[in-house]
């Protein structure tokens, strides 16, 4: 999108351009975790339909970083929805955890968040899920 097109959802404060300028140099990305017991195995369909159902009520999750046409870093709503979402099987949640950290956001395009869900072995009856998401720093 020409520079001189790109819609305003507002400017970055001082603070938020300086957390979105330390997370150019691998810094600044939010980690956490929500661990979910069911009964049932947890449905990827499901989670991925909730997740849409969140960022469509939360504006903050529709966000990209660009720049105006004076070169000011401006929040901007993204210029398609996406949702950053991957499920995974694994016998241990803390690499994909660990890499959040590490996680390079789309910042121009968005989302400027992300969504892990690591499908744990069960425990006797309970299937054992973790969703971890990932926010670039400038959005929370």
């Amino acid at each position: 999108m020409p520079e001189s097109l790109v819609p305003v959802f507002r400017a970055l404060g001082p603070l938020e351009r300086y957390l979105a300028e330390l997370y150019n140099h691998n810094f600044g990305t939010i980690g956490c975790a929500l661990w979910v017991d069911t009964d049932e195995p947890l449905s990827v369909e499901k989670v991925h339909r909730a997740l849409e159902f969140i960022q469509a009520t939360i504006p903050h999750l529709q966000l990209c970083i660009r720049q105006n046409e004076w070169k000011e870093y401006v929040f901007s709503k993204m210029p398609e929805v996406v949702i950053d979402f991957c499920s995974v099987r694994s016998q241990d949640w803390s690499p994909v955890y660990h890499d959040l950290f590490k996680y390079n956001f789309n910042v121009e395009n968005g989302p400027l968040w992300c969504c892990k869900m690591v499908t744990l072995p069960p425990l006797g009856n309970t299937h054992k899920n973790v969703l971890m998401f990932g926010f670039h720093r400038s959005t929370v």
